[in-house]
């Protein structure tokens, strides 16, 4: 089941079921080959645009699947059997029980990214914090290979337009943190599929560069993401405190100093001006009556008018 590709480090290929109870359904390498990943051996083909010789290692353990239950549900067996080290990846072409925030469904078609991956033990991903930390990582990696991303509290990727991209889910069991990404880079849930109290509108995650976008498949873009999120996370929050860290994070924040409002279940709405994250990796508003509260749960949205 393991074994390298070509000149890549730890690319496992999932050919079946591993005896998860949820039957994820692995399928071979074929699936990548004719549409689901659009060039998932793009950079094993020396004949390509991209020539072999320019190919890097992985920088962690990749394991490649088909349409699956969940990356999730693949994530967590291969952790029961051991095989899911620290940055190490699942990576499906399609999802038929996606997850997003509080069990909501997610729009999983072929041709977008679909990753688990697991974080590596650190006192900040065991704070509140840890969600919009790692949303900030990922929006900043992002930045990096010229796509324009920011982060929107908690847990989504929005482009420059203010559309969302992409979102993140944090699952733990027994103190392993697992994190599953969903970005966007074939086709936008429509508006029809989208919750009547959305925040945003969905839209498709291009790079600053046109002419990349034919590039933007999911296996090299991750392999490239996954890169400098490791980087970021060792040059900048490995060693930080959680204050350090938060202030790292709101530099990926949007909506700083927009008028918002924040919609909390049982509480009502809250409108007020986003002032940025709070110590505990709260967003904070401040009202019209200039009380400044650092809110840790809700849907953040623009305020209209």
């Amino acid at each position: 089941m393991r074994g390298p590709l070509s000149l890549f480090g730890e690319v496992s290929i999932l050919p079946k079921p591993i005896g998860y109870w949820k039957n994820p359904g692995f399928s071979t390498l074929e699936a990548f080959e004719r549409q689901a990943l659009a060039g998932a051996l793009l950079l094993c083909d020396s004949s390509s645009r991209v020539n072999a010789q320019e190919c890097r290692l992985l920088p962690a353990t990749l394991y490649l699947a088909g349409a699956v239950s969940s990356t999730f549900d693949v994530a967590w067996r291969l952790h029961a059997l051991g095989q899911m080290p620290p940055w190490g990846g699942v990576l499906a072409s399609c999802q038929r029980e996606g997850r997003g925030q509080v069990r909501r469904a997610w729009h999983s078609p072929l041709g977008n990214l679909f990753v688990t991956f697991r974080l590596p033990e650190s006192p900040l991903f065991r704070t509140q914090a840890a969600a919009v930390l790692v949303g900030a990582i990922l929006a900043q990696g992002l930045c990096r290979l010229g796509y324009s991303a920011g982060m929107k509290w908690p847990n989504d990727l929005l482009s420059l337009e203010g559309k969302k991209v992409g979102g993140i889910l944090l699952e733990e069991r027994g103190g392993v943190l697992m994190v599953g990404m969903g970005l966007n880079l074939m086709e936008a849930p429509p508006p029809a599929a989208m919750r009547a109290e959305h925040a945003c509108p969905a839209g498709v995650l291009l790079p600053d560069d046109d002419e990349k976008h034919s590039l933007a498949a999911p296996f090299p873009l991750w392999v490239d993401l996954v890169r400098e999120c490791m980087d970021i996370f060792a040059a900048q929050y490995a060693g930080a405190t959680l204050e350090q860290a938060i202030a790292l994070a709101q530099e990926q924040l949007v909506w700083r100093s927009q008028p918002v409002e924040l919609v909390e279940e049982g509480e009502g709405v809250v409108q007020g001006i986003c002032l940025g994250l709070g110590p505990q990796g709260g967003v904070l508003v401040r009202t019209a009556a200039g009380e400044v509260c650092e809110h840790t749960c809700g849907q953040l949205r623009l305020r209209k008018g």
